[in-house]
């Protein structure tokens, strides 16, 4: 497991120029952006490289190549899972460093409340990303995946149109019981996570034993 951790962090630094790029790119937002776009972008942006490493996988027919040593596939998909929380989670790192710095000098100021509602913001962010695409990319590969992905969020954004036209109130109803149950509601949120991501982890792995490389 930790060989295909450090396979895959390599893989994302190789490309010194993108890494480069985007750090300035995350200089350049925690000094003049609001702290709750900073932060769910950073944890997003995080998950979204290291998801990026299954591109490389197929581009190099890895697969075929790593499961002749002792590692098996479910620990192959597993490790997906984790490189891309754990990025996500650095990416958060950073940007509390920079924005802290920030803060400090008075450039980009927040207070407590906004630190704390940008990270729950962020955090579905970081997990809904990875638990959709990793199975969808063992099971399709890496054009297919795109296809399917831009499917599934045109099919989000119709039933987002529908909703406001037909029915919209619906969502100011919604901002009311989050109001009014706030613990309830993360509790949910948190809950509903844990078991999306145990039934994504399980679907990987149920591909990946199945697939021939």
């Amino acid at each position: 497991m930790r060989g295909l951790l450090i396979k895959d962090i390599q893989l994302m630094f190789q490309r010194r120029r993108t890494t480069g790029v985007l750090l300035i790119v995350c200089g350049f937002i925690c000094f003049t952006m609001e702290i709750t776009f900073v932060l769910p972008y950073m944890m997003f942006l995080g998950s979204l490289l290291a998801t990026s490493t299954l591109n490389y996988d197929d581009a190099d027919n890895s697969y075929t190549y790593l499961l002749t040593f002792p590692v098996t596939r479910k620990q192959c998909a597993i490790e997906k899972y984790i490189l891309a929380f754990g990025s996500g989670f650095a990416g958060l790192i950073v940007a509390l460093i920079i924005l802290f710095i920030a803060n400090l000098t008075k450039m980009n100021e927040f207070t407590s409340v906004e630190l704390i509602e940008s990270i729950t913001i962020g955090l579905p962010l970081l997990f809904i990303y990875p638990t959709l695409m990793i199975p969808i990319h063992f099971k399709f590969g890496g054009e297919k995946s795109r296809l399917v992905i831009f499917v599934v969020v045109g099919i989000i954004a119709i039933v987002g149109f529908l909703q406001n036209k037909f029915c919209p109130g619906i969502f100011d109803n919604l901002v009311e019981t989050i109001n009014a149950n706030p613990s309830l509601i993360i509790l949910v949120i948190t809950a509903v996570s844990i078991i999306a991501i145990i039934i994504s982890i399980l679907l990987s792995i149920r591909i990946l034993q199945k697939k021939e490389f």
